[in-house]
């Protein structure tokens, strides 16, 4: 028993002394994983381009399944190679078990998918009509490997000494770079060619969630690019800080407490707990909602689409941009063929209403909500969700009460009362960002165009998916205002004190923007020969990212998509965060002038 013993001692030693790497074999043996990794995920996505954006033919098709089919096997032994050189194996083991889990189901399929030899076989050769399953489950691997090293790897991004007003317009400018160059591949328009303004111009306008388009969205995109199309405005309206940062908690990274704090300041949590509540609460809500309104829309359409696939895609479609605020549309008329659909009307409406209230408003009335059926105390409304609230239900009424008379017998003409009343609801809901229309724009009349444009400038809540200046800066205006001509010495609201530096901020924001619509404005009045309040109508929608337009967006000349480009950048990420992003930061100072009057007013 004792020579059993110290056998057993003796091997599991040399085992240890054979498997254990000194720390500058580790580094090295890491950096040339890291290198061997980035090469291949270089390689997978030019062959996933290749494949699916072009139209290659037999042989290259053949030598595109060859590279993938190796960047496969790599990746099947990646995850085995590091754990073998690092230290702490069982920790490395834990902190990616995500990539274990993944590489196991693979495996799994292949073995069960047929014999080994012959699946492997099928693969290498580029696969036949026999083999077309196993190459994409092989795709789908390599596609997931290379999602969660974007999960992992934008870690150390958020980890750098880095605003968040950099970090969210360098992720836009990434998105929107991506989804030009994905829009003007062949596979991508029906045409198979789309020039290149046009092509940042749609990727820009479905980042941004505006809407505006300069080509027809269902007649002049395939299904793969209107697919790219409704995947850029769904990460624009959430944000790509989101969907990372979702991603690496579901593969059972922990957040660091630094980027949980760039996380907080970039989507206004004020606390650590608040803002991992926040992020998942924004998936799952965004999730639900929008499943809800596909089945919703897909229930009233059904009887219209004679095909399943088209109203499945129409569906999940329209629910997305109405949700995320985009108001893309597959139909060159925009909505109005389901003008006389009253169910069509007050599902999109809705949609956009809960998307424009901003997250942290939901989160709170689901919260207030759960908390009063428990009959818990303290169950109370946000002072921002009391305030928007009452702004966005202000701003609704006001919309709906005036259009509605101004257009009863002009764009509503023809129209049946009820039909009437539901179109003057649906077009002042959709002035709030959205920009889907029920009825023709191009012969508004000019006191439902100034209207609307007010509307639009004021937008949506923070936090939401839609854009404008906020209902929120447009209440401290109003508010502040108020206390102005009543001779109060402070803001206060629903019995709290609004602190100065808030209306500071918000007449920042809201002089950013004046001055943003005023020098877009300009500039196409220089480019452009349309009537001018048309001209100020699209403007405005581009700034606030709407996407309502009077008929001039696809007719402006290249000088003027690149305004209304610009425009739309500014207006989604802000006047004052762009202002940040592009500025210095600079210190306190350390002394302070003697005060000086100046006559105002």
């Amino acid at each position: 028993m004792p020579d059993l013993k110290t056998r057993e001692e003796t091997l599991r030693d040399m085992l240890q002394r054979k498997f254990t790497f000194t720390p500058t074999t580790r580094s090295r043996v890491d950096r040339l994983l890291g290198k061997l990794f980035l090469t291949c995920a270089v390689l997978a996505i030019a062959a996933f381009i290749i494949e699916y954006g072009f139209f290659p033919n037999d042989a290259t098709r053949t030598a595109l399944h060859i590279i993938e089919s190796v960047i496969i096997f790599i990746f099947c032994l990646m995850p085995l190679s590091r754990l073998l050189f690092v230290r702490k194996r069982l920790s490395y083991l834990r902190e990616h078990m995500a990539e274990f889990i993944i590489l196991g189901v693979y495996i799994i399929y292949v073995a069960t998918s047929g014999e080994v030899s012959d699946v492997a076989t099928n693969i290498w050769e580029g696969g036949g009509q026999s083999s077309g399953d196993d190459m994409i489950a092989g795709q789908l691997f390599i596609a997931a490997n290379l999602i969660i090293r974007f999960a992992r790897g934008n870690r150390s991004l958020a980890s750098l000494s880095v605003r968040p007003v950099q970090f969210i317009l360098f992720s836009f400018i990434g998105v929107i770079a991506v989804g030009t160059l994905l829009l003007s591949l062949p596979r991508a328009t029906v045409a198979g060619y789309i020039h290149p303004i046009d092509a940042f111009f749609t990727a820009t306008s479905a980042t941004c969630v505006t809407g505006l388009v300069v080509v027809d969205t269902g007649s002049y995109f395939t299904r793969f690019g209107q697919g790219v199309i409704m995947s850029l405005f769904q990460i624009g309206g959430l944000g790509l800080m989101a969907f990372t940062a979702f991603f690496s908690t579901i593969l059972g990274v922990k957040l660091a407490r630094k980027e949980v704090a760039l996380y907080s300041r970039a989507y206004e949590a004020d606390t650590f707990s608040k803002v991992r509540r926040l992020l998942l609460y924004m998936l799952l809500a965004t999730l639900l909602i929008e499943l809800l309104g596909f089945g919703l829309l897909y229930q009233t359409w059904e009887p219209k689409f004679p095909d399943k696939g088209d109203l499945l895609f129409s569906a999940a479609f329209h629910s997305v941009s109405a949700f995320c605020n985009a108001g893309f549309s597959l139909n060159a008329a925009n909505m109005e063929p389901y003008v006389h659909s009253t169910g069509t009307s007050m599902i999109v409406s809705w949609l956009i209403i809960l998307g424009g209230l901003g997250f942290l408003v939901l989160m709170n009335l689901t919260t207030f909500r759960r908390k009063a059926i428990h009959g818990k105390p303290r169950s109370r409304l946000s002072l921002q969700t009391k305030l928007v609230l009452v702004t966005t239900v202000v701003l609704l009424l006001f919309g709906w009460l005036t259009i509605t008379p101004l257009e009863w017998d002009n764009s509503f003409e023809g129209l049946s009362f009820g039909e009437k009343v539901t179109a003057g609801w649906f077009q002042s809901v959709t002035t709030r960002t959205a920009g889907f229309n029920t009825t023709p724009f191009n012969n508004l009349a000019p006191a439902t165009i100034f209207i609307m444009i007010v509307l639009m400038f004021i937008g949506a809540s923070p936090g939401s998916t839609g854009g404008g200046i906020k209902t929120s800066t447009f209440a401290i205006v109003i508010l502040n205002l108020w206390r102005n001509l009543t001779g109060k010495d402070r803001l206060e609201v629903f019995k709290r004190e609004i602190p100065d530096s808030v209306t500071q901020q918000a007449l920042a924001v809201l002089v950013g923007g004046i001055s943003f619509v005023v020098l877009g404005y300009f500039l196409l009045l220089l480019f452009e020969t349309h009537p001018p309040l048309d001209l100020l109508f699209e403007t405005v929608s581009a700034y606030a990212t709407v996407g309502l337009s009077t008929g001039v967006t696809s007719t402006l000349s290249y000088a003027g998509r690149i305004v209304i480009i610009v425009l739309m950048f500014a207006g989604r990420v802000g006047p004052l965060s762009l202002g940040l992003a592009i500025g210095r930061r600079h210190a306190k100072g350390r002394y302070r002038y003697p005060r000086g009057n100046i006559s105002v007013g």
